[in-house]
C-alpha cells in the first residue's frame, strides 16, 4: 500500500524570525531533550483497569499521553532538524504504540478491554501514526512503516468499514464527529489507495462531518466550550486541507456557517487573558495560532491577541496534529482588532466591555453538550482580576458523565454565581432554559426562572449592568407567597465581609468590594474542587441570604 505525501511544509515556520516561532522551537527543543534521557512508560493492564474499578483516569491517563507526546517531540525534531538520534527513538516510541493492547481509552472500553470500538484517542493515534508515515517514510525502515499500516488497518480502518452499526461518535453532536471523523478521513487520504474504497470511506465521513457542523447553532458558538472548538475545528479543519490537497476540490459543506464557527474562538476572549469559561471551558485557554491562521486564510477570520495564543508546552495530551500545524500553517501576520461587545444570540451568551470593567453572562438550557446547571452564569473581571468566576471543566471521572454528574459542585447550579430559591437548584434537562435573553450596549437581561422547575415562581430576571468602573446585577423575583432567596456568587480570590460589604482580596490586597442595600444576611464558606488536571482547590462562596414575600428586588453593585 503507498502513501500520499503529506503537504505540509516546515519552512516557513524555521525560517520566520518572530518571537512566537523562537519560543515555540525553544520549547520543543527542551522538552526533547528530557524526554530522550527517558524511558517510555509502561502501560499495564492493572493500571488500565483502575477506571471500571473506582472511575480513576488520570493515573493511566498521564502515562498513555506521555508516550504521545514523546512520539510527537521525535517526529519533529527528525522533521526539523533531521535529528538521527530523534529518528531512532521515533521508530522505537511507534514500534511501542503498535503494542499497546488498545489505542482507546479506559473511559471508552466499557466493560470488555478487548473489544473493538473506536474512540476519540484511537483515531487520534492512527491518524498520527499515518501522517508521521507520509512526510517521513522515506527515512523509517520497512518494518516500522509496515507495522504501524498494519496496526492501524486492524484497528481503525477496517473495523470503521466493517462495522455493521455505526458507532456511537457517528449519531453525537459535538467534537466527536470532527475528531474522530476527521482522523479517520485523514488517515484514509493517506493510506488507501483505491478510489472506491476512498470513496465509501469519504461519504461515510461526510455525514460524520455534516452533523458536526449542524451541531453548532447559526451564530457559531460552540456550547462545549472554547477548549472543546480547538479540539474538533483542529480536525475539521486539518481534514478538509488534506481533502482538497488529494482529492483537488474543496470538500463541500456549509461555508458560510463555517465562517461563523471560525469567529468564534476569538470572539471568546474576554480580556486581560481570560477566557469564556462556561460549560467544560477554561478561565484562561489558549487557542491554536496555526489553526488561527489557516482559519484567517480561508475565511478572513480575527486572529486573537499573542496573549491568547497557545504555546508548544501545555497540551496535556501531546497532539501531534496540533504541533505539526502550529510549524506548517502559522504565519507572521496580524489581523488583530479591537475587541467589542459579543453576543450570541442563539446559544445566549454575552460578553460586555466597559473601561476596567468586563463580564460575560450565560443563558441557555441545561440540556447543553458537557452541560452545567448554569443558567444566569457570570463571569465579571476588573482591573486584570477574575473576581467572579465559572468554574469551567472540573476533574474527569466516571461520575463525571454518569446519572451522579450534577453532584459534582462544579457542575450542578450551587457551583454557579446563580440564585439558590427555597433552598432548590437548577434541574438539568431541555425543559430547563433561559425564557427571554436580551443585550444591548452595556445591559444583558436574562429571564432565569425555567431553570428551576419551581411552580410558584412566576418570575426571575437577571439584569447585569457594566458601567465605568463598577457592575450593578440586579435580580427581580416575582412569586405565590413567601420565600427564601440565597444569591450566590463563586470566587476563586478570598472574601472578607465588612458589614453589608465584601471585601474580594487578592494576596492580600482588596481587588473589589461587593455592596448591597438589601437587608440580608451575608455568610463566606469555602469548598473543596478538584480541577481538570486533578489538582484540589478551594473555592471561595459568598452567600447573600434574603426572605421575601410575592415580589422582591435584590441589587448587588461590585466596584
Amino acid at each position: 500500500m503507498r502513501m500520499f505525501k503529506s503537504n505540509l511544509s516546515k519552512n516557513e515556520f524555521l525560517n520566520g524570525n518572530s518571537e512566537y516561532n523562537k519560543k515555540y522551537l525553544s520549547q520543543l527543543k527542551s522538552e526533547y531533550e528530557k524526554f530522550k534521557e527517558e524511558t517510555l512508560p509502561r502501560l499495564t493492564i492493572s493500571e488500565l483497569k483502575i477506571f471500571s474499578q473506582t472511575g480513576e483516569r488520570l493515573l493511566y491517563e498521564r502515562k498513555y499521553f506521555k508516550r504521545r507526546a514523546m512520539l510527537r517531540d521525535f517526529a519533529l525534531v527528525y522533521w526539523l532538524y533531521g535529528d538521527k538520534e530523534a529518528l531512532l527513538k521515533l521508530e522505537k516510541t511507534m514500534f511501542e504504540i503498535c503494542r499497546e493492547l488498545t489505542w482507546v481509552l479506559p473511559a471508552h472500553l466499557g466493560d470488555d478491554i478487548y473489544n473493538e470500538t473506536i474512540d476519540l484517542f484511537a483515531c487520534e493515534t492512527a491518524q498520527t501514526l499515518a501522517e508521521i508515515i507520509s512526510l517521513l517514510g522515506e527515512d523509517l525502515s520497512d518494518e516500522t512503516v509496515k507495522r504501524c499500516k498494519h496496526e492501524i488497518e486492524k484497528r481503525v480502518i477496517n473495523p470503521f468499514l466493517n462495522r455493521t452499526k455505526p458507532y456511537n461518535w457517528e449519531n453525537m453532536n459535538g467534537n466527536w464527529c470532527a475528531v474522530c471523523g476527521g482522523c479517520i478521513g485523514m488517515t484514509a487520504l493517506y493510506l488507501i489507495e483505491n478510489d472506491a474504497l476512498l470513496s465509501k470511506v469519504i461519504s461515510d465521513i461526510k455525514c460524520v462531518i455534516d452533523r458536526y457542523i449542524s451541531s453548532f447553532a447559526d451564530d457559531g458558538a460552540c456550547l462545549e466550550g472554547l477548549y472543546y472548538w480547538n479540539y474538533g475545528m483542529m480536525y475539521f479543519t486539518a481534514f478538509i486541507d488534506l481533502y482538497q490537497h488529494r482529492m483537488g476540490h474543496e470538500f463541500l459543506t456549509d461555508k458560510e456557517k463555517i465562517q461563523k464557527i471560525a469567529g468564534f474562538a476569538s470572539e471568546c476572549c474576554i480580556g486581560d487573558g481570560f477566557t469564556v469559561s462556561f460549560s467544560d471551558g477554561y478561565e484562561r485557554d489558549k487557542i491554536y495560532l496555526g489553526l488561527m491562521c489557516k482559519l484567517n486564510d480561508l475565511f478572513g477570520t480575527r486572529i486573537a491577541e499573542y496573549e491568547y495564543t497557545a504555546e508548544f508546552e501545555g497540551d496535556e495530551c501531546g497532539r501531534w496534529c496540533k504541533a505539526v500545524r502550529d510549524i506548517a500553517w502559522t504565519k507572521d501576520k496580524k489581523n488583530h482588532i479591537k475587541q467589542t461587545n459579543v453576543f450570541f444570540p442563539d446559544a445566549q451568551w454575552a460578553i460586555i466591555r466597559k473601561n476596567n470593567m468586563k463580564a460575560a453572562v450565560k443563558g441557555g438550557t441545561n440540556a447543553e453538550p458537557h452541560n452545567h446547571n448554569d443558567i444566569g452564569s457570570i463571569i465579571i473581571i476588573k482591573d486584570g482580576e477574575m473576581v467572579l468566576c465559572d468554574l469551567g471543566a472540573g476533574e474527569y471521572t466516571s461520575d463525571y458523565f454518569s446519572d451522579n454528574r450534577y453532584s459534582v459542585f462544579c457542575t450542578r447550579s450551587e457551583g454557579h454565581s446563580v440564585p439558590i430559591i427555597n433552598g432548590c437548584e437548577q434541574k438539568a434537562g431541555e425543559s430547563f432554559r433561559c425564557n427571554q435573553f436580551a443585550c444591548s450596549e452595556n445591559r444583558v437581561s436574562a429571564e432565569i426562572s425555567g431553570a428551576y422547575g419551581i411552580k410558584e415562581l412566576k418570575s426571575c430576571i437577571r439584569t447585569l449592568i457594566c458601567e465605568d468602573n463598577k457592575i450593578v446585577i440586579h435580580d427581580e423575583f416575582a412569586f405565590e407567597g413567601g420565600f427564601e432567596v440565597t444569591e450566590r456568587f463563586i470566587t476563586r480570590c478570598e472574601a472578607v465581609r465588612c458589614e453589608n460589604t465584601v471585601k474580594i482580596m487578592s494576596h492580600g490586597v482588596c481587588k473589589a468590594e461587593m455592596s448591597t442595600d438589601n437587608n440580608c444576611n451575608i455568610e463566606i464558606s469555602f469548598q473543596p474542587h478538584r480541577e481538570h488536571d486533578g489538582r484540589e482547590t478551594r473555592i471561595t462562596i459568598i452567600d447573600f441570604k434574603c426572605q421575601a414575600k410575592d415580589e422582591y428586588n435584590f441589587l448587588v453593585k461590585i466596584s
